[in-house]
């Protein structure tokens, strides 16, 4: 992800130079942000989920792909996969940035014209990166707290006691 969010630097000065990399990075500083604060308040929700219903984690994190499906399971919804709607949301998007990269590259670019491509893509990508990362942080925690529980006995997991 900080591939991507690195590689989108170059059409977004193709598109509108150099205006077009203060827009990706401020974009991506938005985003990262908006991403950090939207994982922190869904790990807390996770984190309130398994306190009040372990056994329930336990028992849907065997037919579940993600920490969110087995958190929406346990909320009594369904568990259909979004990343096909993730994919068409980003595949638009880039399709939108390749677009205003062939105008450019034919004279025709403007800040204004290509701005809004490049402010929304820095965004997602902004956001996905500091939520993967927050994710990342969370789970190290949990499976530690996990871990200590288990050596001391306080908690049975399945084949290990």
């Amino acid at each position: 992800m900080t591939v991507l969010a690195v590689l989108l630097f170059a059409p977004a000065w193709f598109i509108t130079s150099p205006w077009g990399l203060a827009v990706h990075a401020g974009a991506l500083l938005v985003g990262a942000g908006g991403g950090l604060l939207l994982a922190r308040a869904r790990s807390r929700k996770f984190e309130a989920s398994i306190r009040d219903g372990w056994s329930n984690w336990m028992r849907f994190a065997v037919a579940c792909e993600s920490v969110a499906d087995i958190h929406r399971r346990i909320g009594g919804g369904g568990t259909q996969n979004r990343a096909a709607l993730h994919a068409i949301f980003l595949t638009i998007l880039w399709s939108a940035e390749v677009a205003f990269l062939a105008l450019a590259f034919g004279g025709e670019s403007s800040l204004l014209l290509g701005s809004p491509a490049i402010a929304l893509l820095g965004m997602v990508t902004g956001g996905m990166l500091a939520a993967a990362l927050q994710y990342q942080l969370w789970l190290r925690g949990l499976e530690q707290s996990v871990g200590e529980l288990v050596d001391s006995g306080e908690l049975g997991v399945w084949g290990v006691l």
